[in-house]
C-alpha cells in the first residue's frame, strides 16, 4: 500500500489517553513525513462526557478473562461511526478519490463492533451514497491480524512502535516515549502480542503487564 500524500487525522474530545495520543500521532506524523490535522469535537465530548471509562466513569483494570465488561465500560457511544464520517467529509473536501486507513484488527473486532469487518464493509457501503463525486474507501489493513502478526508486521516494516501509545490511561512521557499504565486491557494486549510474537517490547511501562 503506497500514496503520494498522506494526511494523519487526530480527534480531540476529552478522552483520558487524548494527550499522549495526539502528541504520539504528531511525533509519527513528522518521523512519516506527512500531515497532522486535529479536528475539535467539543459538542461530542460534552455528549460522551461520563458515558464511558474513557471520559468519566471508572477505569477497569486487568482482564479477568471477561473482554465484554470491559468492552461496556470503555464503550464510547457510536465513536466510530461519528469519526469515520468525519474523517470521509474532510477527504471529500481533498483532491482525487481518497483512502480512509484504520488500524482496526481482528482481536478488538471480536468484542467492539465497530471494529470488526462486517463495519468496515457496511459503511463502505454507506459512504457509496454519501460522497457525491469522488471515490471515498475505509481501507482497514489490519484487520484480519492479531497483536502478534501486528508485531511482526511492524518488525517487517520497521514501524516506530516506541512512540505509540495504545493505553487506557497513559503515565506521562519518559524522553519523548509514552509511558503506559500496565494494567489496563489494552496494555495487557500490547505486551501479549510482543510476547507472543517473540519481540522485544520497546514499550514503556509503568508497572510491567502480567
Amino acid at each position: 500500500m503506497s500514496y503520494p500524500t498522506i494526511t494523519s487525522l487526530s480527534f480531540r474530545y476529552g478522552s483520558s489517553e487524548e494527550k499522549a495520543s495526539l502528541r504520539c500521532c504528531r511525533a509519527i506524523s513528522r518521523k512519516a513525513g506527512c500531515r497532522n490535522v486535529v479536528v475539535e469535537l467539543d459538542a461530542l465530548s460534552r455528549i460522551w462526557a461520563g458515558h464511558s471509562a474513557l471520559l468519566g466513569r471508572d477505569m477497569p483494570t486487568g482482564m479477568d478473562g471477561v473482554d465484554k465488561e470491559v468492552t461496556r465500560a470503555v464503550w464510547v457511544p457510536a465513536r466510530n461511526l461519528v469519526l469515520m464520517s468525519l474523517a470521509a467529509s474532510y477527504a471529500e473536501t481533498l483532491e482525487g478519490d481518497v483512502d480512509v486507513v484504520v488500524g482496526f484488527n481482528s482481536e478488538e473486532g471480536r468484542t467492539f463492533p465497530d471494529n470488526s469487518k462486517e463495519f468496515v464493509e457496511k459503511l463502505n457501503e454507506v459512504l457509496s451514497y454519501s460522497v457525491l463525486e469522488k471515490r471515498i474507501t475505509l481501507v482497514a489493513p489490519l484487520i484480519d491480524l492479531t497483536k502478534k502478526g501486528i508485531v511482526a508486521l511492524s518488525q517487517e516494516l520497521d514501524a516506530p512502535v516506541e512512540l505509540s501509545c495504545s493505553c487506557y490511561k497513559p503515565k506521562g512521557f519518559r524522553k519523548d516515549r509514552p509511558v503506559h499504565c500496565g494494567v489496563c486491557q489494552s496494555c495487557i494486549l500490547r505486551s501479549r502480542g510482543f510476547r507472543s510474537a517473540g519481540v522485544p517490547d520497546p514499550t514503556l511501562y509503568e508497572v510491567e503487564p502480567r
